[in-house]
């Protein structure tokens, strides 16, 4: 057995960086849109209900493709950020191409905007918060990233 447990490189200080954006701030920077009044990110689950809310409105305006890259990465290290923090166990943020030797079922997936930085656990689970966000911004609500969240953080060890 070897002395040092291979690990894929990770990512975590990036991703903290881009959850820490304060979007109640400045949300209209982004968005053309007064600011998000009375939105609270405190990195609770109950949080994500918000960041549901803030994405509804996303969804309703016209984005150039800088912004739209700029909420699926700042809103998808939120929800990262948050199931970090309440998911059983360790997980960490790694960029798709340092995870992909580690978990070869993410290959059909292919690079992306939702693929680019994923969560990988200590037996290799993974899970796309990014590409949570990008699903919302398509589908609406029944992509929640609140509920997204919560299966993480209640299913997967």
């Amino acid at each position: 057995m070897p002395l040092f447990k291979k690990r894929p490189r990770r990512s975590n200080l990036a991703m903290k960086l881009f959850a820490r954006l304060d979007f109640a701030r400045y949300g209209h920077l982004m968005f053309h849109k007064a600011p998000f009044k009375g939105a609270e990110l405190d990195q609770s689950l109950d949080s994500l209900a918000c960041l549901d809310d803030l994405l509804e409105m996303v969804r309703k305006t016209e984005l150039s493709n800088d912004d739209q890259a700029m909420v699926v990465m700042g809103f998808g290290a939120y929800v990262g950020q948050v199931i970090r923090k309440h998911a059983k166990g360790k997980w960490h943020w790694v960029k798709y191409e340092n995870a992909l030797p580690f978990n070869e079922s993410i290959a059909h997936f292919g690079p992306s905007m939702s693929t680019g930085y994923l969560l990988m656990n200590g037996t290799h689970e993974v899970v796309f918060p990014l590409g949570k966000v990008v699903k919302f911004l398509q589908n609406g609500r029944e992509d929640s990233v609140q509920a997204f969240a919560q299966v993480v953080v209640n299913e997967l060890k």
